[in-house]
């Protein structure tokens, strides 16, 4: 044999047969068929096979492999060892032989004539025609066998007999045996599948007689809990030592139940006590499967499932549970879960009062329903936010209640699973109250350390003025005294519009002073209020004009205050002064005096909260109002929105001093366009009283003769003035600088001096450390201390140092020549 090309000995459809059967072996499909070849006449049948095969070169080629067909007669010898049923046949039907099974059936059934046995459908009319074409013809009939009818299927295909001419060969299968034989072997592979599904999901199955009270377990019920294969008989007895004590109640009753009929099935998770001592958790499902005539029960069976596992999981699930609600509990937060719309899907709180969201009312709801209008829109922002970003959103915002005020909250916002969102809502109030309460404190220690900066300022100017001003209104009223000036009217007229000049720097230097709380007012008695504000209202009808109206609302008695009349007196005529200006051409002051209790209001000056009782003067105005952005900067020393000349900024000051410095607070009530009322809270009386000690007295001295005076100050012109004044007076002055130069004076002539005027704030030594050296040397001698900073010492320090009488600056010339004839004899 040589090779060739089948292209140039077959047909062109061979050619493209065998190039598809090599398309499909080289994909993997298995191809075997009957192929029918004549040859010299006489046909014969091959099986050929197909195979895929590459050449060294890398060529793909198709092998054909060919089996020649058995004849008739091999195929009966073949059979006839075999259940096959096979019988040959001539060309025109008759039968020619069978194996046995063929010959057992024809016992049963006719079979000797092929056309007869076919079926009569009109198609196996040319049934000679149809198995020459090189196919088979396939059928089903019914035919008798020693079981009875059966159904076999037929398959008649063309032979060649021995020599050579052509024959029928039929083939019957039982059908009825087939299903049979299919039927089991399905059930079998069915429990086999089972078994191998039992083994892997680790189900035991068991079978209970009722009756005997025996169970019988299979193999992985003794696996399952650590036992050999039958290791101990099961009974019902073994079976309860076998469960937990806690699980022994729930299954009798469930066994009394099937027992009584009250059920056909039962389902139980119990533990069964396991080979090594420990216990295993096993569900239990079981049913009836067998009773007796009358219904009762006789057989259970069911399976145990192992879910030992399942139940740790589930007890591990169960304390987390447990520590997350305990967790939860103790947050005082509002947790919320929301989905896409913003429904409620969740909602946990501690204390749901608080929060004024009742579970029932919120779940399943919008959460915006429950929200003001700009908490609604905050959490809309801030959802969208985070389901569009996935990041966490952190807000805050505050909710006003009519009867529990003003809460203040702020929320954190997560994503929570797909389309929702877990918002942490936590009321941050008191915390807010608290910063609150914090910066209130700072901006009161800013506010005293500016106004003790701001008094310390004062003070200083204001006792150099002072010095000032005492050298003016000195020399003025020596030159009045004056004979030409006596004698001259108009240098007169000048003088007393110098004086006062000075009077007028003086009271405001004494405004200063009482601001800067310097002042040398020492602690007032207990006085009635309502003769000072009747006295001082009668006064300040004189100064506003009549087209304003000043209105005076008194009780008919009021409670007694510690104030000074004359403090009292200025704080009114300020705030009334204050009014004036505001009101502009028209408009009424309204004065009122009434006791009243402290509201926790805090105080528009210091800012601290207020309680207790007071009495308060009410000054109110129906003016333009104070604006909101100035009404915290109006105690602010010379602070005025008045234009320039107009107003000094201290008139408030002033009245915030007094004030303060008597422990009383002030209340402001004012907005643009609607007025303002001022509420100056002072206290009562046995309060004050109650703080304060009696001042010490002051240890009066013999009286002396005319003599010399010793004159102390660092101002060279009040030195000079006081010197010129007391000569006037008819008394011998020595003047020094300084306390050191006075001192030695005094140890070099000790019997000269007759008294000692000296100034308080001087430098190296100040006035009163040297009237403490005076006392120790001459305790007799008097000293009389003049100040011009406001800020003289108390009675009891002024006692110990010797100090008799205080006098302010500028001198009053009338009170000093008072005092020296107390103290020297004429």
């Amino acid at each position: 044999l040589r090779w060739r090309d089948v292209g140039e000995t077959q047909s062109e459809a061979i050619y493209a047969l065998a190039n598809d059967h090599l398309r499909r072996v080289l994909a993997g499909e298995r191809i075997s068929e009957w192929v029918t070849f004549d040859a010299r006449g006489t046909s014969r049948r091959f099986n050929h096979s197909y195979h895929a095969l590459t050449l060294a070169d890398g060529r793909a080629v198709l092998l054909i492999e060919a089996k020649a067909g058995p004849s008739a007669e091999e195929m009966l010898d073949f059979a006839s060892d075999h259940t096959l049923t096979v019988g040959l046949y001539e060309i025109d039907g008759h039968l020619i032989s069978g194996n046995p099974a063929f010959r057992a059936l024809t016992a049963h059934h006719p079979l000797h004539d092929l056309t007869a046995l076919l079926p009569d459908d009109g198609g196996s009319d040319t049934w000679q025609t149809t198995i020459a074409t090189q196919s088979e013809l396939v059928f089903d009939t019914e035919l008798q066998t020693d079981r009875g009818p059966a159904q076999f299927r037929g398959k008649l295909r063309q032979v060649l007999g021995q020599s050579g001419q052509p024959r029928a060969i039929l083939t019957l299968a039982n059908l009825t045996e087939q299903r049979v034989r299919d039927t089991e072997r399905a059930l079998s592979e069915t429990r086999a599948r089972a078994e191998h599904f039992l083994d892997r999901a680790e189900v035991a199955t068991y079978v209970t007689n009722l009756g005997r009270r025996r169970i019988q377990p299979d193999r992985r019920w003794w696996s399952m809990l650590g036992y050999a294969d039958d290791e101990f008989p099961v009974t019902y007895e073994t079976w309860k030592s076998l469960l937990h004590p806690d699980d022994v109640a729930g299954l009798r009753a469930g066994i009394a139940a099937i027992r009584t009929q009250q059920a056909e099935q039962w389902n139980h998770a119990y533990r069964l006590r396991c080979k090594d001592g420990s216990w295993r958790w096993v569900l239990d499902r079981g049913v009836v499967t067998r009773r007796d005539g009358d219904g009762r029960p006789l057989e259970f069976s069911g399976i145990c499932l192992d879910i030992h596992e399942q139940k740790r999981v589930e007890e591990a699930l169960a304390r987390s549970e447990m520590r997350q609600s305990a967790l939860l509990g103790a947050l005082p937060d509002l947790i919320i879960v929301q989905d896409q719309h913003g429904c409620v899907v969740d909602l946990h709180a501690a204390n749901p009062e608080l929060w004024w969201m009742p579970r029932e009312k919120v779940f399943g709801r919008r959460l915006a329903e429950h929200l003001p209008p700009h908490v609604e829109a905050a959490f809309n922002e801030a959802q969208a936010l985070v389901l569009g970003t996935g990041r966490m959103v952190h807000n805050s915002y505050s909710i006003d209640h009519p009867v529990r005020g003003t809460s203040f909250r702020e929320f954190r916002m997560v994503p929570y699973g797909a389309g929702q969102t877990l918002t942490l809502i936590r009321d941050v109030t008191a915390q807010q109250l608290a910063e609150l309460q914090r910066q209130q404190a700072v901006r009161q220690m800013q506010q005293a350390q500016k106004m003790e900066a701001l008094g310390q300022l004062t003070g200083g100017i204001a006792h150099d003025f002072n010095n000032i001003l005492a050298s003016i209104l000195g020399y003025a009223w020596l030159a009045r005294q004056h004979p030409l000036i006596l004698s001259d009217p108009k240098l007169s007229e000048y003088l007393k519009i110098v004086t006062a000049a000075g009077e007028r720097g003086r009271d405001l230097v004494q405004q200063l002073l009482t601001f800067s709380r310097r002042s040398n007012a020492t602690t007032p008695d207990a006085i009635d209020p309502l003769p000072v504000v009747e006295e001082a209202f009668r006064m300040l009808k004189s100064i506003v004009p009549s087209r304003i109206g000043m209105h005076l609302a008194l009780p008919p008695a009021a409670p007694a205050i510690a104030a000074a009349p004359g403090e009292l007196h200025q704080v009114l005529v300020n705030l009334v002064v204050n009014s004036r200006d505001a009101l502009g051409e028209h408009g009424d002051i309204t004065i009122r005096l009434a006791p009243t209790s402290g509201e926790h209001r805090a105080c528009t000056s210091c800012l601290r909260l207020v309680d207790g009782d007071y009495l308060a003067l009410s000054v109110t105005d129906t003016g333009a109002g104070i604006p909101a952005e100035t009404l915290g900067r109006i105690f602010d020393p010379f602070f005025t929105t008045k234009d320039v000349g107009e107003g000094t900024g201290i008139g408030l000051s002033v009245v915030d001093g007094i004030v303060h410095r008597g422990g009383g607070h002030i209340f402001v009530d004012s907005r643009s366009g609607q007025g303002t009322r001022f509420d100056i809270l002072l206290p009562l009386a046995a309060q004050q009283d109650a703080l304060k000690t009696p001042p010490a007295e002051i240890v009066p001295a013999r009286r002396a003769a005319r003599g010399k005076l010793m004159v102390v100050d660092d101002e060279v012109w009040l030195g000079a003035f006081l010197q010129e004044l007391l000569q006037e007076f008819g008394y011998s002055v020595e003047v020094f600088a300084n306390g050191a130069d006075a001192l030695q004076a005094l140890n070099n002539a000790p019997d000269s001096y007759t008294a000692v005027i000296t100034d308080l704030t001087m430098p190296q030594m100040s006035g009163l450390e040297l009237a403490s050296a005076i006392r120790e040397r001459q305790p007799d001698l008097p000293v009389v201390l003049c100040t011009g900073a406001g800020r003289a010492p108390d009675r009891e320090s002024a006692a110990r140092a010797g100090i008799r009488h205080v006098l302010p600056k500028p001198i009053p010339v009338a009170e000093l020549q008072a005092v020296l004839a107390e103290f020297v004899s004429t």
